[in-house]
């Protein structure tokens, strides 16, 4: 069992803990030169006490992602940050998934030779000029070579190649193949935040309304805390699917908040329910069902 295996499975890391792990000699005379390891007498290892020293086990997880990418070694490095998330999500630990991806792409070009890693940064410069310049015959033209050199160069190794093909599908309004390429990068990565707000937009295009709900609770999921206007999105959904339990935690958790932009999107979010309801009453009548269903909400709205 390596140290990953010992995080991964429900064992405490802590330092009197001796754990007998299965690494190669070379893999051990590193992690005890680095302070990570140390050995006993009787030939196990313990964790060094000082070394994770008021660290949790997804704080240690995220050290030996360091520890991995300075070896030079990928596998065990994605292994890390991907052991990382895991912990955290177990504990209810919130995720900087800026870091995570930032990293991923370290990692996904760690053994990658310089001058190759160098080309793909400058075609990614011309790429994001040109994906973010007016939609013309012209610039698609310039566009579509650096994407294709890009494909080769990158051969599939971190989600960017799938993406920029994606982003060309996109600029010539070849929307349904943009919607495909982008759900082949989530469905390998669930919380790739920037395919999910890519494929948010390309749903509201195509007005598939059950994939935009889909997107928007995904993206939601992955920036909760941050984004006031994700929970307008979010409270809508409920308030439509009739998920009135939910929509009374989502508004409590928006009203938590002192912050001032998420105060506003309480009122907002109020406002859009009572003018839905008023809609209700047009179309339908005051009948058994909208009288439930007012009474549910207005419920809902008088104890937030």
């Amino acid at each position: 069992m390596d140290l990953l295996q010992i995080l991964q499975t429900e064992k405490e890391v802590k330092g009197d803990k001796i754990f007998e792990v299965e690494l190669t000699d070379s893999e051990l005379e590193n992690l005890v030169s680095n302070n990570i390891l140390i050995e006993r007498e009787d030939e196990t290892y313990e964790l060094n006490i000082e070394k994770i020293k008021g660290k949790t086990r997804f704080d240690f997880a995220w050290s030996l992602y360091e520890y991995y990418f300075k070896e030079k070694n990928p596998n065990l490095a994605l292994e890390a940050i991907n052991t990382y998330v895991q912990l955290c999500k177990k504990e209810n630990r919130n995720i900087d998934y800026a870091k995570v991806f930032v990293s991923k792409i370290k990692v996904s070009n760690l053994n990658v030779p310089f001058k190759q890693v160098k080309r793909e940064k400058m075609l990614t410069a011309s790429i994001k000029e040109l994906l973010f310049s007016p939609s013309s015959s012209d610039n698609i033209a310039k566009l579509e070579p650096l994407v294709e050199e890009f494909c080769k160069l990158n051969q599939g190794r971190n989600f960017y190649a799938d993406y920029y093909q994606g982003e060309l599908y996109f600029k010539k309004k070849q929307y349904n193949k943009a919607a495909n390429k982008f759900t082949e990068i989530v469905d390998k990565d669930p919380d790739n935040y920037i395919v999910w707000s890519r494929l948010i937009t390309v749903y509201k295009i195509l007005n598939r309304r059950n994939e935009l709900n889909q997107a928007i609770r995904q993206l939601h999921r992955l920036n909760e805390k941050k984004s006031p206007f994700l929970s307008i999105e979010m409270a809508k959904i409920n308030f439509k699917e009739g998920n009135y339990a939910a929509l009374k935690t989502q508004m409590n958790s928006v009203y938590e908040d002192t912050d001032p932009r998420k105060i506003q999107v309480f009122e907002n979010v109020r406002n859009y329910i009572k003018n839905q309801l008023n809609n209700l009453y047009d179309d339908f009548g005051y009948t058994n069902k909208t009288k439930k269903e007012y009474e549910q909400i207005k419920e809902i709205l008088d104890d937030i």
